[in-house]
């Protein structure tokens, strides 16, 4: 369960703009039904870097890091 909990609100971290919020919701169910709040952390981890990734390139990224040196504040 806390794989399952911390993948979705993870994925939602990542870009809240493309989803309405129920992952938010399985979450809180999964954590009330008895997730190991010990692996969440993890799980949370992995689930913003999944949905990182499934966003593509950002838009105007490039000329952000050319502007500042490479450095992304």
């Amino acid at each position: 369960m806390a794989q399952t909990a911390g993948t979705s609100v993870g994925t939602w971290v990542a870009s809240p703009a493309t989803h309405i919020g129920t992952e938010l919701l399985l979450a809180g169910l999964c954590i009330y039904a008895g997730a190991d709040l010990n692996q969440l952390e993890e799980h949370l981890r992995v689930g913003f870097e999944r949905g990182r990734r499934s966003l593509g390139p950002v838009y105007g990224m490039d000329l952000w890091r050319r502007a500042h040196g490479g450095q992304i504040v």
